[in-house]
Order: C-alpha cells, then structure tokens, then sequence
C-alpha cells in the first residue's frame, strides 16, 4: 500500500489540478503574455510529468541525511525533502529533457547531468543562490544517455555518458576555461549504465558495460588525456554498472551478470580483481541484480540496491564482517535504482516503479514512501475548492464516455453531464473562476477500433450554461492536467 505524504501526490485527488494552459488563461499562474493564435488561444505542451532511465546517480542525500532526487523525460524535474516538506521544482523548462538524469550535490545545492531526447545532447544544470542554470555539453551528435556525474573538490562536473553516434564511451569535464570532452572507449558497442567516481587526486574512475560481450568494463584516467583500462575477467557480466572508491582509490563496482542472472559485486585490492554474488536466491533464474547501485560504508563494506526480477522486488544487499545479507527492501519492482548512506550507515534508496518515483530508507524496519508519480490512477478527475467541485470521467476508456461535473453544496453533490456522446472527458483539470463558476479542459478521444486521441477541449459555465470549444487536435496522447501547488 502506499505512504501517501504530499498533497501534491494522489492516488484520489486531494487538492486542484490544473493545467497549465488554463492557470495562464484565467490567471492563476500570472505568467506573461505568450503570443495568441488567431481564435485567441494561446497553445503550449502540457507537461507529462513522465520520466525515464532514472539512474543510479538519481538520488542523494545532502549534509542534513535529507532526500533529493532528479528524474523526467517531458521536462527535468528535481525534488527534495528540506526537513519539513517536499519540494517540486522545475530545473530545465525545455520540452522533452531530463532522462538519464544523475545528481551530486555541492552542499545542499544539486547539480545534475541529462539527456535532451529532442535534440540528443548531453546538458548539465546545476543550482547556486541566484537560481537555476542549464548548459548543453555536448552536442556532436546523439550524445547524453546513460550519464552519472561526479563534483570534484571545487565543486566541478565531471560526466561519464554514451555517445550512440559513434558507439563511444565519453567523458566531459569543467574547469576554469569551460568544458573540455574526451573520449573513454573508442571500441564500437559501447552501452549500458556508466557510473563515474573521482579519487583522491580527481582523477575519474568509470565503470561501464560493452554490449557486444555484455562484458563489464572500467577505465580510469591516469595523466591528462590518458585512459588506461585495467584488465577485468572477460566472463564477468557487466550491465547496469555502479562505482565506488574506497578510501585507497580502489574500484568498488556492482553490475548485473546476464551469463548467470545474478547480482555481481566485483572490486579490486592489493592481490587483484575479485568478484562475488552477494544476492543469489536458489531455484530462481533472472532473479536479482538489474538497476544496481552501490555505496561504501565507512569501513568501506558494500551496500547494493538493485531489482529483483522473478519476485518482483527492490532488494538489497550489504556485507559485513559475518559475510552479505539480501533482503526485499519494497514491494513493487523498480526499473531505476539508487542508493546512498547516511551518517550512521544506514541505506536510503531512491527507485523507480512504473510511472513512479520512490523513497525507501531503513531505521530498524523499511519505511517505502512516493515521492512523485504520473499521472495515470487520478488522471481522469479533478478537484477544485470552494466548497467541492469534481470534474471525472463517465464511462470505459475503450467504448466511449461522458464527461461529467459535480459539486457540493448544502444540499448535498449535485452532478451533471457536461458533454457527452464520443469518448470525451478523459484527463480532465478543473479550476474555478473568481465568480466560483468552473472551467474545465480534457482530452477527446476516438471509441474504435483503438482509442486513440483526437484533441484538446474546453468547457465552461456561465449563467446560461455550459459552452465547450476546441483548443487544439492532436495526433499524440495529450495529458491535460498537472499538478500546480495553490
């Protein structure tokens, strides 16, 4: 079951939702002017709050063992506790940015590298007291995916990332005279999850995986421009790489092993590589091990978040003096993890079920709390206060519905259609004007042989009644509503 924690998160709606387009129509937002069309209205995206890769870099906790996470694909959505409360904010703006997003803090300010999905480039934003900033890194290319990222100690980026133009693994550094890009790994078939450390010296250390073999693969830099690679067993899956340095610079690497469907834990020490499987369940296959991510405690013992496939699970993974010890950590099987440690050692992981964003953190038993999700379970309804007002959806998603409308008074809910016929009403955002009268938008869809989506309606109430237009067709799947604080 759900920890349900923010008023802005619902499963049921607790609190207005409102599209962006009509908070700028009736002045909710106080945005300024955009340029009109010529039957007055003024069109822009809605904005999925949808994302995807969320990383094993995804999720940090500041000085204060407080939460923060990045993630998003429509636009690049950043989140953190501050002690008191959850904040949402909007760290790049731009339609369809955020995937493969990974996060380093510089005290409590985040800095964060990402993919651009529209224009396939490498972009970095980072936070500082007079607000956010977003650069592109690199654009030679369809560049960006799979990024992590790392602060040196003057709080400097350093990014690993996959170039699929050239099938390269790249590395893009910030100094004084601006970013500087180099090439890792020039050998074709280069994929998967990379994950970066500094060392002492901050000289990057990276882990990553050759889809050709689906072998693992580290390099680490040794002089300026010089990658050298330290020769680990062939035979050693490497997908979904993480990294981690103990304190004598040494690789620490949890990856997935697609040879033997298991969580591998391969590092390196005075006498060489070693590998180990701290989370094997016996009689299972594919069972643990996809998504990982690791931290080192400090005794330097590993910790491993990662996805258990057959049970359908996040597990985690820890060793100590008396060997590893797995357990399930959440119910519901993430398609991203990422872990971190606090002051006292004790695991926080940030993961991503589908269409969700999740907080699990362990102080004796495991408390698993949402942090964002899509809008997919509440989508279809909205709510407005005055007294309460309910836009939803009347009918199958498949055969067609109606859109509806009610609203309480003394007398009770007082309902009524206000369109009906087709397949309308689905996605719909309520908000209320300053008379109390209520606007609504929401999508239209065809009834057969698939829905599929048709355009952008409004509907508002006046004193004679209800009037519905057409804001905008569209051929792609248009969700209205967004989520705005009041």
């Amino acid at each position: 079951m759900k920890t349900q924690f923010s008023p802005r998160l619902t499963v049921l709606p607790m609190i207005a939702r409102v599209s962006l387009a009509l908070c700028i129509a009736l002045g909710v937002l106080g945005t300024p002017a955009l340029p009109a069309r010529a039957d007055g209205w003024i069109i822009e995206y809605p904005d999925f709050l949808d994302f995807d890769w969320f990383t094993n870099r995804g999720f940090a906790l500041d000085a204060s063992n407080r939460p923060h996470f990045v993630y998003g694909k429509s636009r690049l959505f950043y989140t953190y506790y501050d002690g008191s409360a959850w904040q949402y904010e909007i760290a790049d703006q731009t339609m369809e940015v955020g995937s493969h997003a990974a996060l380093d803090l510089a005290g409590n300010y985040p800095h964060i590298s990402y993919y651009d999905i529209k224009n396939g480039n490498l972009k970095y934003a980072y936070k500082d007291g007079t607000g956010w900033h977003v650069e592109t890194v690199d654009s030679a290319g369809d560049v960006g995916k799979y990024t992590s990222i790392a602060l040196d100690g003057s709080n400097r980026p350093h990014i690993s990332y996959f170039d699929v133009t050239r099938n390269k693994i790249k590395y893009a550094y910030k100094d004084a005279a601006g970013w500087h890009v180099q090439t890792v790994d020039d050998a074709h078939n280069q994929c998967y999850a990379t994950s970066i450390a500094l060392d002492s010296s901050g000289l990057p250390h990276i882990s990553y995986c050759d889809s050709s073999g689906m072998v693992l693969k580290y390099a680490r830099k040794v002089a300026a421009g010089y990658w050298t690679a330290d020769g680990l067993p062939s035979t050693v899956g490497g997908m979904w790489s993480s990294i981690a340095l103990d304190s004598n610079n040494n690789p620490h690497i949890s990856h997935y092993d697609l040879f033997n469907y298991d969580l591998k834990y391969t590092y390196k020490d005075g006498s060489g590589w070693h590998s180990e499987t701290p989370d094997s369940l016996s009689g299972y296959s594919d069972t643990t091990g996809k998504y990982t991510s690791i931290a080192l405690d400090s005794s330097g013992y590993p910790h491993i978040s990662s996805q258990g496939w057959t049970l359908r699970v996040l597990r985690y993974a820890y060793k100590d003096a008396s060997g590893w010890h797995a357990e399930t950590a959440n119910s519901n099987m993430p398609s991203g993890t990422s872990i971190a440690l606090d002051t006292n050692n004790r695991p926080h992981i940030g993961s991503s079920p589908v269409d969700e964003i999740w907080y699990s953190y362990k102080n004796g038993t495991w408390t698993n709390q949402v942090v964002d999700e899509f809008v997919g379970r509440g989508e279809y309804c909205s709510l407005a206060l005055g007294s309460a007002h309910i836009s939803y959806y009347e009918g199958h998603a498949d055969s067609g519905g109606n859109l509806r409308y009610a609203y309480r008074d003394a007398s009770g809910w007082r309902p009524e259609t206000v369109e009906k016929g087709g397949n309308v009403g689905r996605y719909s955002s309520l908000a209320l004007a300053g008379n109390g009268y209520p606007h609504i938008g929401y999508s239209e869809f065809s009834t057969a042989p698939i829905p599929a989506p048709l355009g952008i309606k409004y509907a508002y109430k006046d004193v004679s009644g209800w009037h519905i237009e057409s804001v905008e067709s569209c051929e792609c799947l248009s969700k209205v509503s967004r989520f705005v604080n009041s």
